[in-house]
Order: C-alpha cells, then structure tokens, then sequence
C-alpha cells in the first residue's frame, strides 16, 4: 500500500470502541469473532462487518495485545461520511474466525488503528436476542474484550447471508463467522433520526 493512497469506509467515524453499557442504541452490524496472531495466541472481541469498506482495521489495543508484527507507521486518506481525512495506520496481518470451533479461519491485511480516533457501536448481549434463537444459533457473548475493536470491509466469503432472523426488532444475519447483528430495540421519537450515510458538518 502506497503512502496517500484512498481507501473508503462509510462507518469509521461511528463503529468502534463501545460496549453493552454505552448510551449508543444502535447496534451496527456487529459479530463476535476470535483474531489470532501467527504465534497462535487468541484473542475473542467482537467486530463490525462494513460492506462500504475497502479495507479491514484493527484496533491498535488489539494489535498491540496479540503482539502483531507490523509495517512503519504511515498516512492514508481514508473517504468516510464526513468527507476525505487523513489517517495515520501501521500495516499487519492476523486471522480471524467465529468465537465457535466450527467456524472457518480466515487471513486478512489490517489497517491498525489509533482507538483514540474510533468512535462507538453498541454490542449486542443475551438480553437483547430471543431466548430461543439464542439456543437455535448457539450464540456466546462471552468474549475477552467486549467492545468493537476490528471492522471487517467487503469480503464476499465474510458478508455472505447464510440466514436471517429478527427479534425484538434486531436483524440476525447468519455468515461463515456466525451471526451478526444489526438495529434498534427501541423506536426513536418521531423527529430524532439516524443515518450513517449522511455528514452533517
């Protein structure tokens, strides 16, 4: 990757570094998942599945803990909502899987982050998710760091539906790395709205 070249991500400035306890409502797209360094040790945190990236990122807490080895730090312009924003990242690879055993692994590039300049997701719980789906999709929330600390951009083996379900007004999404969810339990006053594909300056 050349220095200054564009990469695109529609969710960067709204996608990471919150957990179940934020004052966030929305819950966008967000999946639990295990990254492994190449020495094998494993971390389980959760991430965010952005189909308008072009890259994939980590957090450099993430990156850091799983002592990835990385490129020189250097600057890329990255077009988010809000316009086009310079970026300092430093390069890396790990592979990630499901938080399950029966998932497949997959070796992604990463962009490493600074967290400083991540903003926040909600992630999901039990409670949010229907006892019985719960069950059925065998879903475990019971990760190392529970926040959001990896955007995975466009990878059609990743992003692919296998199912999809809703509950309580959240949409289930089945991939090769489990079940994702996305939306709202609750419904917003009839003048306060939410769009992530609308920068407002």
């Amino acid at each position: 990757m050349a220095d200054g070249e564009e990469q695109e991500s529609n969710f960067l400035d709204v996608c990471l570094k919150s957990n179940s306890t934020s004052n966030v409502d929305k819950i966008l797209n967000v999946i639990p998942i295990s990254v492994s360094s190449p020495e094998g040790e494993s971390i389980s945190c959760y991430a965010m599945l952005d189909p308008c990236s072009s890259f994939h990122g980590m957090a450099d807490v993430l990156a850091d803990r799983l002592q990835l080895p990385s490129g020189s730090p250097k600057q890329i312009f990255v077009n988010t909502l809000h316009g086009k924003k310079p970026i300092d990242i430093r390069t890396t690879k790990a592979v990630i899987s499901g938080n399950t055993s029966s998932t497949p692994s997959f070796e992604l590039p990463f962009n490493i982050i600074k967290s400083s300049t991540l903003s926040n997701s909600r992630v999901p719980t039990d409670k949010d998710i229907d006892p019985a789906l719960l069950e059925e999709f065998r879903l475990r929330y019971d990760v190392t760091i529970p926040y959001v600390c990896v955007l995975i951009g466009a990878d059609p083996r990743i992003h692919r539906c296998l199912e999809s379900r809703t509950s309580n007004g959240l949409l289930l999404t089945k991939t090769e790395l489990g079940v994702a969810v996305m939306g709202s339990m609750t419904s917003p006053p009839t003048e306060d709205h939410t769009s992530y594909f609308i920068g407002l300056e």
